[in-house]
């Protein structure tokens, strides 16, 4: 066994939430724990059996733990040095569980036998209970001291880093060299007042070729973002070799773009999450304390952002905006700007309601039309805000559900229209991806395929996703990720 992934389903996870609760308030209640000996701390995996488990795999790669229930519950430091000091592990993933959220007595707190892991993913909720507070009692002390731990040992070997920002030592973090790092995410929320600026973190970084910045606004604390590039700074581009960049909530006069090198085939600037997902998010009790912030750039804004980046090499694009009189220009313009476009992903969301005397149809023809020099373009995907979207409502068990079955089979028909109008205009196109909810609750993207001729022009479209039970998942909550985000 080469891979190994644990998933949490210890039954004191739930204590470590009420314990926190208890502390906002000032209350004082004794938990009776089955396994733990910290109320923040799991007694189940943290046991010996773990570790009797791990040693007896000698060719074992990659360890992930995690839990997909939104707890305060995390791992001891002597269960987080035991997996990482296994000489023969690489990748190390701990999502969802705190690290270290408490210290014990017998904590040894080195890294003296920690193997040199490749890779290391940790990934966290924030942990935002209410929506007067903020992050009173987070992150965790010991956390974040047990994670600038972790980094100091690791970072002269990692190749991919996922983190966590509300517990990461950015400031530490840049003050180290990491000579073979490759990838960095970071997710969470945006920092209004950041420790050190994302520049100086990088510039420590040389050689990454992607960096995917998913972090979130939140009301409270910050309803716009800052230009990650400081208006007027002479200097280069950190990056050189970056391959793939994707910044939430992009900001429309950030210099960051002028300076991203020709090396860059991927730009995504779009929410996280993303505004076509908040009506899920706000009718599911356990995100409602999350009052997300959408500051969407206008098609006129995106357009001046874009037409400030040099990316002859650029092969896909996501973008997210609010459309403006000038919406057509901007469509037009990527394809001057980025002729090797292969990939395009849009969020588009209207300019107006549209009435019931409006063909829905009409205002398509005119955005394919304006991609349709395009040429080399292979696949979209588009969320395109149609006015007959199935409604979402609680059911009486408390599932979050569409309208039901006739409601999606109606707008699936609408969808299949779009397909054709789409693939109509645009010259190449191999699978058109078109944004569907389900009955259950969840989004999918729904593959239409482009069907040719023997004679090589289009014909129908063919739909590979027809029914409500099959397709592809797209994850709907800003939390850890239990299925692919894109087809």
């Amino acid at each position: 066994m080469k891979t190994l992934t644990i998933e949490d389903g210890c039954p004191d996870q739930d204590f470590g939430q009420m314990r926190m609760m208890n502390q906002l308030f000032g209350k004082q209640t004794v938990f009776r724990r089955r396994f733990a000996e910290d109320s923040f701390l799991c007694g189940v995996i943290c046991g010996s059996s773990l570790r009797r488990a791990l040693k007896s795999l000698p060719v074992l790669h990659s360890v992930t733990i995690r839990t997909w229930k939104r707890v305060v519950h995390g791992l001891s430091w002597d269960t987080v040095k035991m997996i990482s000091s296994l000489p023969h592990v690489r990748e190390v993933s701990i999502v969802g569980l705190l690290l270290c959220p408490s210290m014990l007595s017998g904590d040894d707190y080195r890294c003296d036998s920690f193997s040199s892991l490749t890779s290391f993913h940790y990934e966290v909720p924030s942990h935002r209970f209410t929506s007067i507070g903020t992050r009173q009692t987070y992150p965790f002390p010991s956390e974040e001291e047990a994670l600038r731990l972790v980094l100091d040992r690791l970072h002269s070997s990692l190749e991919k880093l996922v983190l966590s920002s509300e517990p990461a030592p950015m400031l530490t973090m840049s003050e180290w060299q990491w000579p073979h790092l490759r990838e960095l995410r970071l997710c969470g929320e945006w920092n209004p007042n950041p420790p050190v600026s994302y520049l100086s973190l990088l510039a420590a970084m040389p050689n990454l070729r992607v960096l995917i910045l998913e972090l979130v606004l939140v009301t409270g604390e910050l309803d716009h973002t800052h230009p990650l590039w400081p208006p007027g700074l002479d200097m280069s581009f950190p990056l050189p070799y970056l391959s793939r960049l994707s910044v939430s909530h992009p900001h429309a006069k950030d210099e960051l773009y002028s300076r991203l090198p020709p090396s860059v085939q991927e730009l995504s600037l779009c929410c996280y999450p993303h505004k076509s997902e908040k009506a899920w998010i706000g009718i599911q009790p356990i995100y409602t304390v999350q009052a997300y912030e959408y500051p969407l750039l206008t098609s006129t804004d995106l357009r001046g952002l874009l037409e400030t980046c040099h990316l002859p090499c650029l092969t896909r694009l996501d973008i997210e905006y609010q459309a403006d009189g000038l919406e057509l220009d901007l469509l037009r313009s990527i394809a001057v700007l980025f002729p090797r476009l292969s990939w395009l992903q849009v969020h588009r969301y209207r300019l107006r309601e549209v009435s019931e005397n409006d063909d829905e149809l009409v205002w398509l023809e005119e955005i394919a039309q304006a991609l349709g020099q395009l040429s080399a373009l292979r696949t979209i995907c588009a969320y395109l805000d149609f006015p007959d979207v199935p409604r979402i409502y609680f059911s009486f068990m408390g599932i979050v559900r569409t309208g039901g079955q006739e409601d999606v089979a109606n707008f699936t028909k609408t969808l299949s229209k779009a397909a054709h109008v789409l693939a109509r205009a645009i010259p190449s196109p191999e699978t058109v991806y078109l944004w569907r909810p389900r009955t259950f609750g969840v989004i999918q993207w729904t593959p239409f395929e482009v069907v040719r001729t023997t004679d090589g022009s289009k014909a129908d479209l063919e739909i590979k996703c027809p029914t409500d039970e099959d397709g592809p998942l797209y994850p709907v909550v800003p939390i850890i990720p239990q299925y692919e985000v894109d087809p």
